[in-house]
């Protein structure tokens, strides 16, 4: 059993890193009010390290999505707004 700090890991980075874990081994998650418990079927050092991997990775993606969650909000609005003008010129 593998427990992971809910300060540190959201459940979406949990989540996605086990969904991509999926095809190595089988996996179970629960939880407690502080921390989630993840069981591996397959409990060897590379499923461990593709687990590191992967929690690593989707905590990454998750801090690059806070930094510039702003910037593309505006960008999708300028798109839509440039559509929706061309849309009523026509």
């Amino acid at each position: 059993m593998r427990y992971l700090d809910k300060e540190r890991y959201s459940e979406w980075v949990v989540r996605q890193a086990l969904y991509w874990l999926t095809p190595t081994t089988r996996w179970r998650l629960d939880e407690t009010e502080n921390q989630w418990a993840v069981a591996l079927d397959d409990d060897s050092y590379s499923a461990q390290a593709e687990l590191d991997r992967l929690l690593n990775d989707f905590l990454l993606r998750e801090r690059i999505g806070r930094r510039t969650e702003t910037t593309r909000s505006a960008i999708a609005d300028a798109v839509i707004r440039s559509i929706q003008q061309r849309l009523s010129e026509s």
